[in-house]
């Protein structure tokens, strides 16, 4: 912290949420409660912009075998909450493979 600067305590919100992508445009479904606390946040009071970001994971598998997880940072341009979703589902719903019993 530069002297003399005001100390402003971060404001953060008390959840954390999921989501997916949808579609190949950027847009990412999540909870409505998601939404709502990310337009409670007040701006940067600096800038005046959005105070929030989204961390993106990808877990995958490297060529010699070993597992990797890869995140990255994105800004998030907008938040908007829909009535209404429609779905289109493709194929047969199967149910997910376990990958590690916690017994």
């Amino acid at each position: 912290m530069r002297p003399g600067s005001a100390c402003v305590p971060a404001r953060k919100p008390t959840i954390v949420g999921t989501g997916f992508p949808v579609g190949d445009k950027g847009v990412v479904a999540a909870n409505r409660h998601v939404a709502e606390a990310l337009k409670d946040l007040p701006p940067h009071p600096a800038t005046g912009q959005n105070g929030y970001a989204a961390v993106m994971f990808e877990m995958g598998k490297e060529d010699t075998g070993d597992h990797y997880m890869r995140w990255t940072v994105s800004e998030i341009a907008s938040v908007g909450m829909r009535t209404t979703l429609h779905l289109t589902l493709i194929g047969t719903a199967k149910p997910f493979r376990t990958l590690r019993s916690f017994n």
